[in-house]
């Protein structure tokens, strides 16, 4: 069976989902907060916190937003490991575009399942 792949860079998006999963990990170990405290700061079962964390599910938009504001990063480092280093520049920018539009497509069976 095929991996159902990004169609801008070629990256399965289960990698995606994976990659995002152990940033949640990284960064929550960093805080060092358990998944129990995380999920309960989320307000989002423990059980979902840690199909996020080993790349099972994705979480959608608003969790995301969540996570990054919980987690007291930004969405860039949380979402696509990007740690700034000053002003974003206008390339980064294109770049940061082009990650959170693969992203929403990553995210769109989730949020249409949701609408059911």
């Amino acid at each position: 069976m095929r991996a159902e792949r990004d169609s801008r860079n070629g990256v399965p998006e289960r990698d995606l989902t994976k990659k995002l999963g152990l940033r949640i990990v990284e960064i929550r170990k960093r805080r060092g907060w358990s998944q129990a405290r995380l999920a309960a700061r989320l307000g989002v079962p423990r059980e979902s916190l840690g199909k996020w964390e080993r790349g099972l599910n994705a979480p959608s938009l608003k969790y995301l937003s969540a996570l990054s504001e919980v987690l007291e990063v930004p969405l860039g480092e949380l979402g696509l490991g990007w740690t700034p280093k000053g002003p974003i520049s206008t390339a980064e920018l294109k770049e940061l575009t082009r990650c959170c539009a693969a992203m929403g497509r990553l995210l769109k069976p989730w949020m249409d399942r949701k609408k059911e």
